[in-house]
């Protein structure tokens, strides 16, 4: 069997040789116990490692992405397979922070005003934890918000607490489109994304310094590209750099096309769904999210961060996870069931119950609710593999958004406080190991109820 992962860091070209022999170090350092051979052959670190009486080969390719390549007997515990991918993972992280640069990233969208990438401010991101966490996160802040509809309702204030959340619900697409930068269609659904490599201390002045001037220099390669019929290359980028003092060699300028809204109606046409409204964010988060109570008025934003770090496949793994829980309308589900709670604890459970038996009750419910999260996201990943045939795409996906937490989750402890953690996703080794573990194109008649019990199972085998 053979297993490919994208290591998700980016080696200077000029540090390809240095890196490989690096990562030789450390393999051999690693695996001292159990290496059977190792050497650098060009630009690929071949190595192999014993497991018992099996040999697992492996091959690390040298480039601005690294890919590692991984071939054994069907018969391993995939979970060794994926240890040996995230060790590799791990020691590129570790060469990657001695030798990394800046990176100046400018995204376009033909036809679109240019806009500049940003970080998300903590608002915009408290927004974006209520309506694409499966608004379990609503019922967190109910409590805050509950204090002032008790002040202004008295005994009336659940029910309009209720109805606050229904309103917020009903219009989580138009809110959660304020994230957006740039409204994706037909006309509009190509992305450009131009990477500039920077020393660091170069990048940290332009940063500091020089930033109004990157909004000037993306307007200048728009009408230098877009503006004559043209897509960006890093010839013309590097020119327009220069001229603001800004120089970025030829070689240290990559740029990447995504086709967008090709992805999500190739994904939404598999899944026999009419696309939802696209709205791209232009932040340098890698994320991607569903908003609304059905298909037909939902908002799907994605960010530009995400596009720039995965490949299609993986883009298209993404997709097909997160629509996955706008058709089985599991914000809809969460959002009755955190209410209902809600509305039973308040009425009926806290006129016979004490303190601190109440406090201890809202802790466990709330514990549960995440829990009970954790099913319908569990679910969505089987039905993004059930759409690709694989989990591979969307197993590399994770490692790349995730990656300390896909390491530090190896141990159990770790593990457990993931599963335990008011977060609506399971671990995200659990959801790696999962994947991974699965064959080629498996059908599942009730990937909820699977989804059930493989995750009380992963729970369980955290302690």
């Amino acid at each position: 069997m053979i297993k490919r992962f994208e290591i998700g860091f980016e080696i200077p070209l000029g540090k390809i040789s240095e890196y490989l022999s690096f990562i030789e170090g450390r393999v051999r350092e690693w695996y001292k116990y159990t290496l059977n051979s190792i050497r650098i052959d060009g630009n690929k670190l071949l190595f192999s490692i014993k497991y018992g009486e099996s040999i697992v080969e492996a091959t690390l390719t040298g480039d601005f992405n690294p890919e590692l390549t991984l071939s054994y007997d069907p018969s391993l515990p995939y979970e060794y397979i994926l240890n040996i991918a995230l060790n590799v993972n791990y020691f590129t992280n570790e060469f990657y922070s001695m030798v990394r640069e800046g990176n100046l990233i400018l995204v376009f969208v033909p036809g679109l005003p240019v806009v500049p990438i940003k970080l998300m401010s903590p608002f915009k991101r408290i927004l974006y934890g209520i309506f694409t966490g499966s608004l379990a996160m609503m019922f967190a802040i109910s409590l805050l918000v509950g204090v002032f509809f008790f002040l202004l309702m008295g005994y009336y204030a659940p029910l309009g607490i209720v109805s606050f959340q229904l309103i917020l619900f009903l219009l989580s697409p138009k809110i959660l489109s304020s994230l957006g930068d740039w409204p994706i269609d037909e006309a509009h659904g190509e992305i450009y994304i131009v990477s500039c490599h920077y020393p660091l201390n170069v990048f940290r002045e332009i940063t500091s310094k020089r930033w109004n001037e990157v909004i000037k220099v993306k307007e200048q390669i728009y009408r230098e590209t877009f503006g004559r019929g043209v897509t960006p290359t890093p010839e013309i980028v590097s020119n327009v750099l220069k001229s603001f003092n800004l120089d970025c060699p030829v070689e240290n300028i990559r740029v990447k096309h995504v086709s967008l809204y090709k992805l999500v109606v190739d994904v939404c046409g598999k899944l026999n769904i009419k696309p939802p409204k696209i709205v791209l964010s232009n932040t340098i988060i890698a994320n991607a999210g569903v908003s609304g109570p059905s298909v037909s008025n939902a908002l799907f934003i994605i960010t530009s961060g995400l596009l720039y770090r995965l490949n299609d496949d993986e883009i298209e793994a993404v997709l097909g996870h997160e629509l996955s829980h706008c058709i089985r309308r599991d914000p809809l589900a969460l959002f009755v069931l955190s209410n209902l709670e809600y509305v039973s604890r308040v009425y009926i459970l806290l006129s016979i119950v004490i303190f601190p038996l109440d406090l201890i009750y809202f802790l466990f419910a709330l514990t549960m609710l995440f829990f009970i999260a954790k099913f319908f996201e569990a679910r969505a990943d089987l039905d993004s593999y059930m759409l690709l045939g694989s989990g591979d795409h969307l197993v590399n996906a994770l490692i790349k958004i995730a990656f300390p937490s896909a390491f530090t989750e190896r141990y159990k402890a770790y593990r457990l406080r993931s599963w335990l953690r008011w977060n609506p996703h399971p671990p995200v080794y659990f959801r790696i190991l999962r994947l991974g573990s699965l064959g080629e194109n498996l059908k599942f008649k009730h990937p909820l109820i699977q989804s059930i019990k493989d995750c009380v199972s992963g729970f369980i085998s955290s302690f």
